[in-house]
C-alpha cells in the first residue's frame, strides 16, 4: 500500500480551536484532495468517489475510490486522520490498495497545504 500524507486546511478557526469544533471535510473536499494529490504524485489522472465526510478529529476514517483514467479497475484508497492543528489545519494518510502486479514500492510523499472549497 501507499502512503500518501496530506494536509488539508479545514477552515479559519481561532487559536483556541479544538478537535471538538473543527468542522469535518465534506466528501466533495475530500475528492478534490485526494484527486489532486493522487494526480500529483503519480501522474496518472483518476476519478475519485468518496461517498462520506472525514471528521476532523485523529483517528477518524474514511475511504474513497479512485478509478485511474481509462481503466475499469478501482482502487480503494483508506484515510485516516493523523493531527488536528488549533488553527483547523487537519492532517490526514492516504493508503492506496494497489494490486501487487503494479510493480510499485511503497513510497511517502512529500506533505502538501491546500485551502479547500466551500460544501456545495
Amino acid at each position: 500500500m501507499k502512503k500518501l500524507p496530506l494536509i488539508v486546511v479545514v477552515g479559519l478557526l481561532s487559536a483556541c480551536a479544538t478537535e471538538a469544533n473543527v468542522q469535518p471535510i465534506s466528501a466533495a473536499n475530500l475528492e478534490e484532495q485526494v484527486e489532486a494529490r493522487v494526480e500529483d504524485e503519480f501522474a496518472v489522472p483518476v476519478d475519485v468517489s468518496c461517498p462520506k465526510s472525514l471528521k476532523s478529529e485523529v483517528g477518524a476514517t474514511a475511504q474513497c475510490v479512485l478509478t485511474p483514467e481509462g481503466s475499469t479497475s478501482a482502487v480503494v484508497a483508506h484515510l485516516t486522520v493523523t493531527a488536528v492543528a488549533a488553527d483547523g489545519q487537519v492532517e490526514f494518510d492516504i493508503e492506496l490498495d494497489v494490486p501487487a502486479e503494479s510493480g510499485s514500492d511503497s513510497t511517502t510523499a512529500p506533505e502538501e497545504t491546500t485551502q479547500p472549497s466551500e460544501d456545495s
